[in-house]
């Protein structure tokens, strides 16, 4: 690596003086080498004066104002704190390029970003290793300007914007769902508007079922929208299937609302028929780009970025009880006239139920092979976790052809619901 002690002065444009300082070196870095983000100035670029067309400038609100005063509103401005009265967005994630050096488009600026920059920096437009994207100030070179401008995006989402409308998952994101349940939430999504209201006037949900017992979409109805006040804003539609084995579908509601400036919280439900397995999952997915939105102010376009949002993979559960014989207690001698002898513990087990199962009524067979039976047992009770359930008993004998077991048999029989 050469460092020349070269002191080269940088000229800085704001928006009310310009102000000329210096820096102590300048570095110039070989092929294959790293600059770290302290640096001032790198790779090739030439002394002397570099002009800065782009600047942070405090947050404002209004929609009539013009925050970064580069003469575009703050409803229509692609950055609205950084001027740039050109609005290029080279990509088309409407956000401008002065405000976005995410290049990689993963939602913040870090060091894959850099290395676009990297492989870019000291082309321009005519070349091949230009990429636009990377051009912060639009003026067809990679240079000087645009490292300062990614290095002072570094760490940050892109924007803001107030082209933009951004969507991301909210709540939990792997819950459990009940077949055959009504009004079920699906999914839930979070919206930021800035610079002005927008009006919705279509919005598509993308569904993909995965279903060894083949489940399609077409058992999913009623797709509405809720706002968080948990008033139907849209639908209800059914879900259009896009494919051939119904697997995926979109349900598109037309029906228009209002999302304000700020965050606002939808919640996606529906009615699930009871033709699912458990293990069968339903994933939603929304798409900025498919809503049909439009500012209330400005009455221009307003969309979301490009990228296909999951915002909820679903795992529907059946109702499912399993019932077994404890190891405990073990096989034992019971000496005549024991009370409170502890005959069978029992497991319930609805770990793997959609919903709390309710039960109503258990049936206890007791097999013995003395004389004296029904007198031998009396007196039967039922606990939970320690406490008596209060219930009303019944008991019943069979013998011989009368029961599926050989020998005198007596099923206990206790009614009251269990839940």
């Amino acid at each position: 690596m050469d460092i020349f002690a070269k002191t080269p002065q940088v000229s800085v444009v704001t928006r009310t003086k310009t102000q000329v300082f210096t820096t102590a070196t300048m570095l110039v870095i070989g092929v294959g080498s790293v600059l770290s983000l302290g640096a001032s100035l790198w790779a090739g670029m030439s002394y002397g004066f570099v002009s800065i067309a782009t600047e942070s400038v405090p947050s404002c609100v209004g929609t009539e104002i013009d925050c970064d005063n580069d003469g575009i509103t703050n409803y229509v401005d692609n950055c609205t704190e950084r001027a740039n009265s050109t609005q290029i967005d080279s990509n088309g994630d409407w956000y401008g390029n002065a405000c976005d050096a995410d290049y990689n488009n993963d939602g913040i600026v870090g060091t894959p970003d850099y290395l676009f920059l990297r492989q870019s920096f000291g082309a321009t437009s005519t070349q091949a290793n230009y990429n636009a994207d990377v051009d912060c100030n639009g003026d067809n070179v990679i240079g000087g300007p645009d490292f300062l401008c990614f290095k002072s995006l570094f760490g940050k989402p892109p924007g803001p914007s107030a082209v933009i409308t951004t969507f991301s998952p909210f709540g939990a994101t792997t819950p459990d769902i009940l077949e055959g349940s009504q009004d079920v939430t699906l999914g839930q999504v979070k919206a930021v508007v800035t610079g002005e209201p927008i009006t919705v006037s279509e919005i598509g949900w993308r569904f993909l079922i995965t279903s060894p017992s083949g489940a399609t979409t077409t058992n999913i109805t009623n797709v509405e929208i809720l706002n968080s006040n948990g008033q139907v804003i849209a639908g209800p539609r059914n879900i259009t299937q896009t494919d051939v084995s119904g697997y995926i579908g979109i349900a598109t509601t037309t029906d228009s609302f209002v999302i304000p400036v700020g965050e606002a919280v939808f919640t996606i439900r529906g009615d699930l028929r009871t033709n699912f397995s458990s293990g069968d999952t339903i994933r939603v997915e929304l798409s900025p780009r498919a809503i049909s939105a439009t500012g209330q102010v400005s009455g221009t376009l307003k969309v979301g970025a490009p990228e296909l949002i999951t915002i909820r993979t679903n795992t529907v559960r059946t109702a499912n009880l399993t019932v077994n014989v404890s190891s405990t207690p073990a096989a034992q001698h019971v000496v005549v006239g024991t009370q409170d002898f502890n005959s069978a513990n029992f497991i319930f087990d609805a770990s793997q139920s959609g919903s709390d199962i309710r039960v109503d009524t258990i049936r206890i067979g007791h097999k013995h092979t003395g004389g004296s039976f029904p007198n031998m047992l009396t007196d039967m009770k039922i606990f939970m976790d320690g406490s008596q359930i209060i219930s009303t008993t019944q008991y019943t004998l069979c013998e011989g052809n009368n029961c599926n077991i050989a020998g005198r048999n007596a099923t206990t029989t206790f009614y009251r619901q269990l839940e």
